[in-house]
């Protein structure tokens, strides 16, 4: 099943802002006016997509996404982190110099499990056909709540 990017906002974290740009979906972590007020100042990891992820339970054994990566701060590298039920699985690092991938894990693992992929934290990622070869559910939250 391939998802759309409207479909893909579902199962994404972190993220404040979202918009498509060449047919991949866009993310940020800031509004337009809080960028629009470090216009001046904007330092490029601001722009990387560190805090971001997607994240949901699923049967599937295979996941795969068409990426590019955007400048998001000074370091030549960056890198993409599957888990599986908590644990790191797959680590993909890649010289920032190449600007469009595609994203292919096998999961060993069999049965429901929670899919976590971790966005780069030093470069900025958009992402586009998130392909998954079984059913997707939402993860979810439990709510905390602060007493003062």
């Amino acid at each position: 099943m391939t998802l759309s990017n409207n479909e893909i906002l579902q199962y994404m974290s972190g993220y404040l802002r979202a918009w498509e740009a060449d047919g991949y979906l866009s993310l940020s972590r800031f509004t337009e006016k809080q960028e629009a007020l470090h216009e001046k100042n904007w330092a490029p990891k601001e722009k990387a997509s560190s805090s971001m992820f997607l994240e949901f339970v699923s049967d599937c054994t295979e996941i795969s996404f068409d990426y590019r990566i955007l400048p998001g701060s000074s370091q030549k590298f960056y890198g993409i982190d599957l888990l599986v039920d908590g644990m790191n699985t797959v680590c993909k690092f890649e010289q920032t110099d190449r600007t469009e991938g595609t994203f292919f894990a096998k999961i060993e693992e069999k049965g429901k499990k929670k899919i976590t992929v971790y966005f780069p934290n030093l470069a900025r990622m958009e992402i586009k056909n998130l392909t998954v070869d079984g059913m997707m559910e939402k993860v979810q939250r439990k709510v905390r709540y602060l007493a003062l």
